[in-house]
């Protein structure tokens, strides 16, 4: 064998050896993980992470993000999330997302959430599809559009995420982006419901105080409905408006609108626009930035890496 055979021979011995022992790391990370041992699950990633491994700079960034083991520490689960990220690990890009949303270990920046959510959600990861559903519903990092709103949180829907079937029930009780459809919404709260939803029962609820029985149609939103629509407990943001109702819808819709603008917390009154019939106002969350911690109970219920 010549010099150069016996150098390259010698490159792969080396580097077979090093995967050979990162893989044995990540292994036993992983083990110490599912355990409750977070301090031997950092010492064993930490090398395999160095390494580049993905699994071990996931599993860094989470337990520096959820304080497993050390103090939570936002810049560092940033650290280890965007190498993970950047080698195309969908849970690592869902979870950058949520930091650019949140405006944890920086400011925050709709824009980079929504490139992140979409880099996790086209490769099917269910909580980013709901993300970025929730983005499109409320134009915060993208161009508002309830079409596409619908078309994410149907492919997270399907995946039993709750919050996603929750948005997707709302889009059909307001008939935004999809056709105003009082069945398939008490259809998607039953499933939210039963996905652990926590307000997907009393939304329900509210829905069948003011709609009319399956087997009667109501027509769509009557125009210059309140600008509020519900995703979660604590949240309203603004609809546009569609196709006229007839005429007997408008109590029914403005009832619907009055129940969740209360439940939401934003009392209505005669002069904020949240009667039928008057003008749109501003967003009410779109342009702060407590947006996403009025929102956070709810995230905070969706399934988390394990």
């Amino acid at each position: 064998m010549n010099r150069l055979g016996s150098i390259v021979l010698s490159i792969a011995v080396v580097c077979g050896g090093l995967a050979h022992g990162a893989a044995a790391d990540v292994a036993a990370g992983n083990a110490a993980f599912t355990a409750g041992d977070f301090r031997t699950a950092r010492a064993e990633w930490a090398p395999a992470a160095a390494q580049g491994d993905i699994g071990a700079q996931r599993g860094l960034g989470l337990l520096f993000d959820q304080g497993l083991g050390v103090t939570a520490d936002a810049a560092t689960a940033i650290r280890w999330y965007t190498p993970a990220a950047a080698q195309g690990d969908a849970e690592a890009q869902y979870r950058l997302g949520r930091f650019a949303a949140e405006g944890r270990g920086g400011p925050v920046d709709a824009g980079d959430a929504a490139q992140w959510f979409r880099k996790a959600a086209v490769q099917g990861h269910g909580q980013a599809q709901a993300s970025l559903g929730a983005l499109y519903q409320r134009g915060f990092g993208v161009q508002r559009n309830p079409n596409e709103a619908a078309r994410w949180y149907r492919e997270a829907a399907e995946q039993g995420i709750a919050a996603a079937q929750f948005g997707l029930a709302d889009l059909y009780a307001r008939g935004d982006g999809v056709g105003r459809d009082p069945a398939a919404a008490r259809r998607w709260y039953r499933r939210a419901d039963e996905s652990g939803h926590p307000g997907a029962a009393r939304a329900l609820a509210a829905l069948q105080k003011v709609t009319a029985p399956p087997d009667v149609a109501v027509g769509a939103p009557v125009a210059g409905a309140p600008p509020q629509l519900l995703i979660g407990p604590q949240q309203g943001e603004p609809i546009g408006g569609s196709a006229p109702a007839v005429a007997s819808d408008a109590p029914r819709q403005a009832s619907l609108d009055r129940i969740l603008l209360e439940w939401a917390g934003d009392k209505p009154d005669a002069g904020d626009g949240a009667t039928a019939g008057a003008g749109p106002r501003a967003p009410v969350l779109a342009a702060t930035p407590d947006l996403w911690s009025r929102w956070r109970p709810m995230m905070n219920s969706w399934p988390q890496m394990t």
